[in-house]
């Protein structure tokens, strides 16, 4: 097929195009706005929970709700392996060092 052989301009294919194209756009518009608009929504939410409890005078719920995502709430630090140290680094000696010390 030459340029001189090209397909004749057909409105209704156009047309279903410009549909699709404003159909993707609004999507996109309305998906990123959904997405804006509910950035925050886990900490609202845990804040909510926070306040309901307080207004309760549920104090120990309060607390624990703020407190759900550390393992200091759990007693679990020394056995899941946490460094206590303020660093993130373990207070033990590596082997490397012991080696040293004992030769």
């Amino acid at each position: 097929m030459t340029l001189l052989d090209a397909h004749p301009y057909d409105p209704a294919t156009a047309r279903r195009r410009k549909i699709k194209i404003t159909v993707t756009v609004v999507i996109v518009v309305a998906l990123a706005s959904l997405a804006w608009m509910y950035r925050n929504w886990p900490e609202e939410h845990s804040v909510d929970k926070f306040f309901a409890a307080l207004q309760r005078q549920d104090y120990e719920t309060a607390y624990a709700s703020t407190h759900t995502r550390t393992s200091i709430a759990t007693g679990d630090q020394a056995a899941s392996g946490v460094s206590s140290s303020p660093t993130g680094f373990t207070d033990r000696p590596t082997q490397k060092v012991l080696a040293a010390e004992g030769s």
